[in-house]
């Protein structure tokens, strides 16, 4: 995380399961500056994020109703139902893909 106050220098904040580190040298934080840049720069809008994961949910689930007919037919049904949901929201403009 990289936090930036109109008072303060900015300061890099990463943390693990067992452990935080505080990064304050400008070098350190203009690194993090770039990395988080580069994310912003590739990730998916919430609309395009939703899309992919409601898509890959339902390749996921059809694929596992070939293996087990019972289960996957109902979470295939639920994911579909989902995915066609999500649709209706993005046609009534409820949702907009970014």
């Amino acid at each position: 995380m990289l936090m930036e106050f109109a008072e303060f220098k900015p300061v890099a904040y990463l943390e693990s399961g067992t452990s935080s580190l505080f990064l304050e040298k400008p070098a350190e934080t203009q690194a993090y500056r770039r990395i988080l840049g580069g994310l912003a720069d590739t990730a998916l809008g919430e609309g395009e994020s939703r899309a992919l994961i409601a898509t890959v949910a339902t390749e996921f689930y059809a694929d596992r109703e070939n293996h087990d007919d019972r289960a996957g037919a109902g979470r295939h049904r639920l994911a579909h139902e989902q995915r066609q949901r999500y649709q209706r929201c993005l046609c009534q403009g409820r949702l907009a893909l970014q």
